[in-house]
């Protein structure tokens, strides 16, 4: 009996053991650092696009990480469509690619089809039927739908159904 009992419960270890370690999934956790190739070590936003890449965004410019390497996006002053300021503080995609760049006091949009930034987004904006000026805030919600806030009004971008809503601000102090 008390080989019985001592097998059943060897059994019944095994089993437990097995099936712990058959759910467990293996994470591969790798430190990226500015020895690696990020800009900066102090990290002020993640984002991870559509296409599988991860932007880091920190006090030394944009970093975009394909999971081998980094390239990193900085000023340059005189120099077209780059970032105007390196202090990257938000970073959002909307649902037509475009990557949102937050710089506290404007926002830059990321154009994948050129590999470069827009810094008038008012022209951006209008190209979606949104009218606005530079001192909005823009979000994106879960479905990748834009919100731009205004002074007077609100706007909404439908992604799928490429249509916007114009809804008005009570409320003038944002």
């Amino acid at each position: 009996m008390k080989t019985h009992t001592r097998l059943y419960l060897l059994g019944i270890f095994w089993f437990v053991t097995f099936q712990y370690n058959i759910g467990q999934s293996s994470y591969i956790f790798h430190h990226l650092e500015t020895s690696s190739g990020l800009s900066n070590n102090s990290v002020k936003a993640i984002l991870r696009d559509s296409y599988g890449f991860l932007w880091i965004g920190t006090e030394s410019g944009l970093n975009r990480y394909d999971g081998y390497g980094f390239k990193v996006y900085t000023t340059h002053s005189g120099i077209p469509n780059t970032l105007i300021s390196n202090d990257i503080l938000g970073l959002q995609e909307d649902g037509l690619g475009n990557i949102w760049v937050n710089l506290g006091y404007t926002y830059m949009v990321y154009k994948r089809d050129k590999d470069c930034f827009l810094s008038d987004i008012k022209q951006s904006l209008i190209s979606l039927g949104i009218q606005s000026d530079q001192s909005c805030k823009v979000f994106v919600d879960k479905k990748h739908n834009l919100w731009v806030l205004n002074k007077k009004n609100v706007f909404s971008y439908n992604v799928k159904k490429k249509k916007n809503n114009r809804i008005q601000n009570k409320n003038t102090s944002i």
